[in-house]
């Protein structure tokens, strides 16, 4: 009997993405597409979504192949099918015919190039070889996160394995995606038919949802206009909104200071928030608040009413000269 797996906190406003991935791993025998990808932008919450799904599959008894690719190494051939199948390489390479063998041996570094470089449809034909054999035992997950950055040698592998295994619901592909860039996600490869890639869009996060994971991480909640202006800022990514709540919440921020000219994120067509449009809004944001801040604090301090009585100090810390003169004439 298979384990049950409890969804994290973490996954407040996640349920019918949570659901589609439960579903999408329940299906071994049944039609249903092999791949699965999780798309939307930076600090949306995929890979918080991915973890999930490899506890469900790990719950599940597959055998999960994961890889979580960087972007320092999209120019490194094959650097990501080692992630994927440095675990289990002892066990099966052996078992595959001698010329794949060969080849993705070296492919992965582990032998030295005998003569000419393996061709790329060999080592395709021995991840091919190789999945198949590892599903011998269990079903087999391969996943991958920020899938963007997976280089083109292992893409180009897995999308020819990803073509062959249609109809073989014993091996399977979850992955995350970063949208912005191409329209389509990488290992959704041409030759598959429609369907064949199950595409879960994480968009933003309803103002009810986001409180709750702002509670959590903060270990209490801020009040509502605070937290109306994150969302509005944030355009509802917890990554974003997180970093401004925390802002808010230690400077002790008042409603009208959060009142800065920043209009609603635009969506692009795919329907998210331009990765880089929303983290110089927020950057902006959190810099605009902490200088009113301080000029705040800098007209009190000459005021006297925040000067620590114990202190020798003539000027308030983290006050500039010009950040003073700009308060004494506002106060005269």
């Amino acid at each position: 009997m298979a384990a049950v797996h409890i969804p994290q906190p973490e996954l407040v406003g996640r349920e019918a993405e949570f659901d589609a991935i439960e579903s999408f791993l329940s299906r071994r025998e049944s039609d249903g597409p092999p791949a699965l990808v999780l798309e939307g932008e930076a600090g949306i919450g995929k890979t918080t979504l991915w973890r999930e799904g490899l506890a469900l599959a790990d719950a599940r008894s597959y055998r999960v192949l994961v890889a979580r690719p960087a972007s320092p190494e999209f120019e490194m051939p094959f650097a990501g099918l080692a992630d994927l199948l440095g675990g289990s390489v002892d066990d099966v390479l052996p078992r595959l015919p001698e010329p794949q063998r060969q080849a993705l041996a070296t492919a992965l570094l582990l032998v030295e190039p005998d003569g000419s470089p393996p061709r790329p449809h060999t080592i395709a034909a021995a991840v091919l070889s190789y999945l198949r054999e590892l599903s011998r035992a269990d079903p087999v997950l391969v996943a991958i996160d920020d899938v963007q950055w997976l280089d083109s040698s292992s893409r180009g592998a897995l999308e020819f394995a990803l073509r062959r295994i249609v109809e073989d619901r014993r091996i399977t592909f979850l992955y995350s995606w970063r949208t912005g860039g191409d329209e389509r996600p990488p290992l959704s490869a041409d030759g598959l038919r429609d369907g064949s890639v199950q595409r879960v869009n994480v968009g933003p996060l309803s103002l009810g949802a986001l409180h709750r994971v702002i509670t959590t991480h903060l270990g209490h909640s801020l009040s509502r206009p605070v937290l109306a202006r994150v969302h509005a800022v944030s355009g509802g990514n917890p990554f974003f909104a997180l970093e401004l709540a925390r802002v808010a919440d230690q400077r002790r921020v008042p409603t009208a200071a959060l009142e800065l000219p920043y209009p609603r994120v635009s969506p692009t067509r795919s329907g998210s928030a331009s990765r880089l449009s929303l983290q110089a809004r927020g950057t902006r944001w959190s810099q605009s608040l902490q200088s009113r801040l301080r000029r705040s604090t800098c007209s009190k301090g000459l005021s006297g009413r925040t000067r620590d009585p114990d202190s020798s100090q003539q000027s308030t810390p983290g006050c500039s000269s010009s950040t003073r003169a700009a308060s004494v004439s506002r106060t005269r």
